[in-house]
Formats: C-alpha cells, sequence, structure tokens
C-alpha cells in the first residue's frame, strides 16, 4: 500500500534538516575558528619567545628547534624551570579565556537555532492539537443533530483531508435526515389514506352485515346484500395486496428477473383482466402486429401493464379506441399505449405516478396506487414509464426496458 505523504509533516521536516544543516555548519566553522585562533595565539607566543632570545644566537636556534618539533628535549626538566619562577599551569589564563570567549560567541547562533527550533515544534505541535479539538467539538455538533457547520478547508494536508471527508459524512448525514423525515411524512400520509381508503368499505360491510342479521329481509334482497359485501371484500383483498406489494418493491424485498419474453405475449396477458371492461365500453384495442421482445420480469411486468390499461380504459370515452404499439432496437424494447379519452391536465400531469393521487375524473372507487405501483415495477427492472397527455385529446404511456 502507498503511504500518501503529509505535506505540513514533510514541512517540519524540511525546516529540520535545515536547522539542522546550519547547526553543523556552525559547529564545523566553530571548530575550524577556535583551532586558527589557538595556532596564532601559539605563533604569537612563539614570535614572542623569540624576539626575546634576539641578543643570544645559540638559545635562538635551539628555541626555534623546539618550536618547529626538531629538537629532542625534556618538557619536564622546562616546567621545573617555569615552577622556578612561580608560572604555573593555572597562572596561564588569558590564552583559555580569549579561547573560551570565541567559542561561546560561535556556539550562540547553533544555540539560538535550536531555540528557535524548539519554539517551532511547539508551536505546530499545539496548531494541529487546536485543529483536532476543532474536529472534535464539530463531531459532538453534529452528534447532537447540528449540521449547519462547515469545517471544510481548502489547503493539502491530512488533518485538512480529515475535515473534508468529516463534512462530506456531515452532509450525506443531513441528507439522510431530511430523507428519513419526508419519509416519515410520507409513511404517516400513506397511513392516513389507507385508513380512509378501508373505513369506507369496511363501514358498508359493517351495514351489510347488520341488515342480513334480520329476519324480515327478503331473500332477494339479502342476496344483493351478500354481493356487496363479496364486492367489497374483494376491494380490500386487492388494496392490502397493492399495499404489500408497494412495501416490499420499497424494500427491494421482490427480486426481479431478467429473462427475453415475447412483447406480444406479454400483450395477449396483460389484455385478458381488462377486456370485458373494454367490451362493455366497446373500446377498440389495436395492435401493432410487431414481432418484439424485450428483456425483463414476464410476470411483474404483466401487472404493470394491467394497472395501466384499467387506466386507459376507465379513462376513455364508450367508442374510444386504444392503441397499442412497441419497438426493438440494440438499446432497450419500447412500448407504447396510448388512448382518445379525456387526458389528464399539466397540474395532474406530475402528479399521476405518486401514491393515492386521485385526479378530478378519477373514478369512484378508485385508489390511486395503480399507476404508481406500475411505475416502482419498471423502475425495478432499471425500465423508466413516462406520460404524455392532453385534455380532450388522449394520454399515452411510454414504457421502456433497457437491453
Amino acid at each position: 500500500m502507498r503511504i500518501r505523504k503529509n505535506p505540513e509533516v514533510n514541512k517540519l521536516y524540511l525546516f529540520f534538516a535545515i536547522v539542522l544543516v546550519a547547526v553543523i555548519s556552525f559547529s564545523i566553522y566553530q571548530s575550524m575558528y577556535i583551532l586558527n585562533k589557538y595556532e596564532q595565539i601559539l605563533y604569537n607566543n612563539d614570535a614572542e619567545i623569540i624576539s626575546s632570545l634576539k641578543d643570544n644566537p645559540d638559545a635562538e636556534i635551539k628555541v626555534i628547534k623546539v618550536i618547529s618539533g626538531k629538537a629532542d628535549v625534556n618538557a619536564e626538566d622546562g616546567k621545573v624551570i617555569l615552577s622556578q619562577y612561580g608560572v604555573q599551569q593555572n597562572d596561564i589564563k588569558n590564552l583559555s579565556n580569549e579561547l573560551y570567549t570565541n567559542a561561546f560567541l560561535i556556539s550562540l547562533p547553533g544555540i539560538l537555532a535550536f531555540v528557535l527550533l524548539l519554539i517551532c515544534c511547539v508551536y505546530f505541535i499545539d496548531k494541529q492539537y487546536k485543529r483536532i479539538n476543532e474536529i472534535t467539538a464539530y463531531s459532538q455538533r453534529v452528534l447532537q443533530k447540528d449540521y449547519s457547520l462547515d469545517i471544510r478547508e481548502n489547503v493539502e494536508g491530512d488533518i485538512s483531508n480529515l475535515k473534508n471527508e468529516i463534512y462530506k459524512l456531515t452532509v450525506m448525514l443531513r441528507e439522510q435526515s431530511e430523507q428519513q423525515t419526508e419519509d416519515n411524512k410520507r409513511l404517516a400520509t400513506a397511513l392516513s389514506d389507507v385508513s380512509h381508503q378501508l373505513k369506507t368499505p369496511m363501514t358498508s360491510l359493517f351495514v351489510m352485515t347488520d341488515l342480513i342479521k334480520q329476519d324480515n329481509i327478503p331473500k332477494e334482497k339479502k342476496q344483493e346484500f351478500m354481493d356487496t359485501i363479496q364486492n367489497q371484500l374483494e376491494r380490500i383483498n386487492w388494496l392490502v395486496s397493492s399495499l404489500l406489494t408497494l412495501s416490499k418493491l420499497d424494500a427491494q424485498a421482490i427480486k426481479m428477473k431478467r429473462e427475453q419474453h415475447s412483447m406480444a405475449e406479454l400483450i395477449k396477458a396483460a389484455l385478458e383482466p381488462v377486456l370485458i371492461p373494454a367490451e362493455l365500453k366497446e373500446i377498440d384495442i389495436n395492435i401493432e402486429n410487431i414481432d418484439a421482445h424485450f428483456i425483463g420480469d414476464f410476470y411483474w411486468s404483466r401487472e404493470a401493464l394491467v394497472n395501466i390499461l384499467k387506466n386507459c380504459i376507465e379513462h376513455t370515452n364508450a367508442h374510444g379506441k386504444i392503441d397499442i404499439s412497441f419497438e426493438e432496437n440494440r438499446l432497450y424494447t419500447e412500448l407504447r399505449i396510448k388512448d382518445n379519452g379525456e387526458g389528464i391536465s399539466k397540474e395532474e400531469l406530475k402528479h399521476i405516478f405518486k401514491r393515492f393521487y386521485k385526479g378530478e375524473n378519477a373514478g369512484e372507487g378508485s385508489v390511486g396506487i395503480g399507476l404508481a405501483m406500475a411505475k416502482a415495477i419498471f423502475l425495478e427492472q432499471d425500465g423508466d414509464i413516462v406520460c404524455n397527455s392532453k385534455e380532450n385529446v388522449g394520454t399515452e404511456f411510454i414504457i421502456k426496458w433497457p437491453k
């Protein structure tokens, strides 16, 4: 795994390296300077000794040999002579003091550089801890569901990248929170709509049941009530089944198959449940004879098309017509279902796929989940459905299954 270097740490490393090179350079310079100074002092002392012996040539030659290291003499004898004159090693202060003074002056820049380096380290570490504390405080605010803060930084560095990633996470949490709020609102609305949809048939069932219990009710009337009860039970059963299907689609609990099927067979299967209502209204259903295929789930596609065809038949006047055509290419298979009914207004058109939405011209028994379920089914197959409509002209549904 490649480790990405932190630019902030790299800058600190570079500063350390510069200071280290400077300290080493000063140390070398200091050593060379002290040695050079020491040599100059020794040379001056030697010159003074030679100068004092200029009237004694023999002694001058001997001293020069000693200074140049060419004479074989005993230094201990010289120390004895110096002690006779009261000169000890501790008495030689001038040379030592000057050397110590020069050493301190030369070391002073190195000491200052080290102190500066220490101050920079403390400043850098304190700055990083402040930024970390800022992230900690920001995280605590986020845990309290305060998503209004912005911690992003437009600079390089691991801490800046961490801040930016935490901000991305905050945005995601905010969106999830907003989505959850919207989902709760939709759930409350859906439960209210379901309660309203179930309330009417349940009330009717209670009334019919009480009437049937009466002894003096005619047999024909009792049979009529029984038929009404059966119709209401079928309506409740369809409503509960549709809601269960929508819930499964929302939870992605339904696995759609991706198989190739004949479009003609799909249209034939979808038309079977709606042929009788179409015949009662004498609606002419025209199907283009085109050999096409689609890739998707046959059963669920049929369920969706049944809801669409029911909607078309419901909003098409007697003696109207419905045209069904399909087209296949390399990218997708397209199905078009077009009626010449009353059409949909522009305001209602953008709501027709919403759950429990019922337009002004909706039938008395309409619940408003058929088209919503149809769209959910096509979307689950990675397909799409759109609706085009004009009032008093007709409505067209366009469905696409991708290849």
